[in-house]
């Protein structure tokens, strides 16, 4: 898919653009209007499908290998053995980032960061009138929030290409709310 003119993340389709995030534009209406992105990585497999698919590879393999120990050949059941937990290892590692996420919301009074990264938890309330937006040059292009020396980056699930336009409509969001 080609991408022509000023599109916005809403109108894309992002499944087009890469495996590397997918993001939704989504507003919300409640007491207080807010703008809402969720930014995640666009994986074919969740961790409850990654562990089913691990069991279903390596549990055939284990049999083989038991079969064998019976008829006498320890080391190969060793080396299935092996093999299955480096494959366990792997699908972990896999399945750690599979659930990444980044949450931002615009509205009146706060931006809010959330981002999910492994096993770790990030949650940032920033003032709106205060805050301040970058996009920030270099490798890895990403946006910038920032108040009185907290700053935080976000835009990591996104491909580069669609950060300055994440960028855009953060700038317009937040200017909505003035």
């Amino acid at each position: 898919m080609s991408i022509q003119g000023n599109p916005k993340l809403e109108d894309l389709d992002l499944f087009g653009v890469g495996h590397f995030a997918r993001a939704a534009t989504q507003p919300i209406h409640n007491a207080t209007d807010s703008v809402q992105w969720a930014l995640k990585k666009n994986c074919s497999l969740t961790p409850r499908q990654l562990a089913a698919c691990l069991a279903c590879v390596s549990l055939p393999g284990l049999l083989a290998g038991l079969a064998f120990f019976v008829l006498g050949a320890p080391m190969i059941l060793l080396m299935l053995v092996l093999q299955g937990i480096t494959m366990a290892w792997c699908f972990a590692a896999y399945g750690r980032h599979a659930a990444d996420r980044e949450w931002l919301s615009v509205s009146q009074e706060a931006i809010e960061v959330h981002i999910v990264h492994g096993a770790d938890e990030v949650r940032n309330t920033f003032n709106r009138s205060a805050a301040s937006l970058a996009l920030l040059a270099g490798q890895q292009n990403l946006i910038a929030i920032s108040e009185s020396g907290r700053s935080v980056q976000v835009g990591s699930s996104l491909p580069r290409h669609l950060r300055p336009v994440l960028f855009e409509d953060l700038c317009l969001a937040a200017c909505r709310f003035q």
